[in-house]
């Protein structure tokens, strides 16, 4: 129908009449009621349990040091004891290996060293003094799951030096046993075969400054003249009273002290 209005081919919506059109939400008014509202409930839950659990935590053990002795070893005098053992071993029985002494000083080193002492007492000596502190050892009362680590070790160490008479080697240490009568074996694992091994250690301590010192360094030769000569007088009581090794133990033992161990003094006598 031609009402004087032109017809054109487009789409057209028509809207009743009264109807209003409404405006959409905003996009992103949902993120703000969620940091106005949400958020702050989370952070306020998250805070109460926090000091919820920080009330029921126990309170901080104060650190102890590995080093430190634990409250058994020293209920019980383990720790003193231990001290004790140590200090026989270095200062009494063994200052020829007082260099070894964890936190030593170069003057104590000059005041304590002293070559082997191979006699028959000082040999005697050092094998009460062992049965002694062993006994000592085993009438202590602790509990071992109580203590730590390092003392648990500690405790072992010195159940097996006692035991062997204050040495590692079970053997040549024993007064009774007699076989320090018997000279050096096929390794020379006696302790006169560690003798200038362990001057050697200690020898830079004692630089002589003054003449009195030098004395002092020549008087310490000496001694070692002494612990040879003393160690070959054993050997011979040893013989003497039919107390010795097989024929091929003793060549094989004689080897191993004149030309491994001091190769040098055997071939040159005096220069070596």
């Amino acid at each position: 129908m031609d009402n004087g209005y032109k017809s054109k081919s487009a789409s057209s919506v028509a809207m009743p009449p009264g109807y209003v059109v409404k405006k959409g939400k905003e996009p992103r008014e949902w993120l703000r009621i969620l940091l106005i509202v949400v958020i702050p409930i989370i952070l306020c839950a998250i805070l109460i349990l926090i000091f919820m659990f920080a009330v029921d935590m126990p309170p901080k053990e104060p650190y102890t040091s590995p080093c430190l002795a634990s409250s058994e070893a020293n209920s019980s005098n383990l720790a003193e004891f231990l001290r004790k053992v140590e200090r026989t071993y270095f200062y009494k029985l063994h200052p020829e290996l007082i260099h070894r002494l964890q936190g030593v000083t170069p003057e104590e080193i000059r005041r304590h060293f002293q070559p082997y002492d191979p006699s028959p007492s000082a040999t005697r000596n050092r094998t009460d003094e062992a049965r002694k502190l062993l006994l000592e050892l085993n009438e202590l009362e602790f509990d071992t799951k109580l203590l730590k680590l390092r003392e648990r070790k500690a405790v072992h160490v010195a159940r097996a030096i006692l035991l062997n008479n204050f040495g590692w080697a079970p053997y040549t240490q024993n007064y009774y046993s007699g076989d320090w009568l018997l000279g050096p074996d096929l390794f020379c694992w006696q302790p006169v075969c560690e003798v200038f091994k362990n001057l050697d250690a200690a020898l830079s301590h004692f630089k002589p400054r003054n003449m009195t010192e030098l004395e002092k360094l020549k008087d310490l030769f000496e001694d070692y003249n002494r612990t040879f000569n003393r160690y070959i007088e054993n050997w011979k009581l040893g013989a003497s009273t039919g107390y010795v090794r097989t024929f091929q133990a003793c060549q094989a033992g004689l080897h191993a002290i004149k030309y491994d161990k001091y190769r040098s003094m055997a071939l040159k006598s005096e220069l070596g």
